[in-house]
């Protein structure tokens, strides 16, 4: 009989368990964009660790170089000359094929995270039976917006080479380090709180089905352009650093914290895009001078 009551003890605190589990994901249901982004992450600090320097989809991701690689620039110096006779069309079609996916990827594990009150108002806004496609739907639409301004992200290095035509590597981390400098300047600036604000606006969902697919397209594309006018410097700092996964983390990290854990107008995150505009130099500029 003891046995009998253990089992069904157990068999309670599962079911229990497993309520808890459901009400929570009912409760939050942006649980599934952390897990996906922290899947990322995870995968890229592994690949950061275990496949460095080698041309594969991880490679490209931890450093996400217009070029695709991480290889050394004096491994490259034979192929300057193939470099200079490609034509500009050549080089930003390769820049955009090789950086696309990247990019997207980038966005899932940076920008995702930030979307907890944009996809609780999506989901709260529908049937029950339609919350993850309208999440869904709203997804596609903010990814769509980024793709777009991510045609002119990945070609910023590119700018920067045809400028400056064949130049070294500390000026690219000049001017990462200056962007970043830029950007906790910008923090100062009292229009910064009321661009925070349009991070977290709304508008009304129609529960009909296609209607609900173009309205989570369109706010998500709405979300999208506000996160681009919030985060567009500290994104052209990191793709003049080549993202490095490390620097970008640090970047997302500070990110979130100014959503969601300081209240708009803190200047916290002024102070800490100046400590890594000051680390860039340091460790960047330093074997240099």
């Amino acid at each position: 009989m003891s046995s009998e009551r253990g089992i069904a003890l157990l068999k309670t605190q599962f079911s229990q368990a497993i309520a808890t589990i459901h009400a929570s994901t009912i409760r939050y249901p942006e649980w599934w964009t952390w897990l996906l982004s922290l899947y990322i992450w995870s995968w890229l600090i592994g690949s950061s660790l275990m496949y460095i320097g080698e041309e594969t989809l991880s490679g490209r991701l931890i450093y996400c170089m217009t070029s695709g690689s991480n290889i050394d620039t004096q491994e490259l110096a034979p192929l300057k000359s193939i470099v200079k006779e490609l034509s500009l069309f050549s080089r930003a079609h390769q820049v955009l094929s090789n950086g696309f996916l990247p990019w997207v990827i980038m966005i899932v594990a940076m920008m995702f995270p930030l979307l907890n009150e944009a996809i609780r108002h999506m989901a709260f806004s529908v049937k029950r039976a339609d919350r993850d496609l309208g999440i869904l739907t709203f997804l596609v639409g903010y990814t769509i917006s980024w793709c777009i301004a991510g045609f002119l992200f990945l070609l910023i290095p590119l700018f920067i080479d045809i400028l400056l035509g064949v130049h070294p590597e500390w000026i690219d981390t000049a001017l990462a380090a200056f962007v970043f400098l830029i950007t906790a300047v910008v923090i100062w600036f009292p229009s910064r709180a009321t661009t925070m604000a349009r991070c977290a606006q709304t508008m009304p969902i129609r529960i009909e089905r296609g209607y609900l697919h173009l309205d989570g397209i369109k706010y998500g594309a709405w979300m999208g352009i506000a996160c681009i006018r919030m985060c567009w410097l500290p994104m052209t700092g990191l793709m003049l650093a080549h993202h490095s996964v490390y620097l970008m983390l640090l970047v997302t990290v500070v990110v979130i914290i100014e959503r969601y854990f300081v209240p708009h107008t803190s200047k916290l995150p002024c102070y800490a895009f100046g400590i890594i505009a000051l680390l860039m130099v340091t460790y960047g500029l330093y074997p240099y001078l």
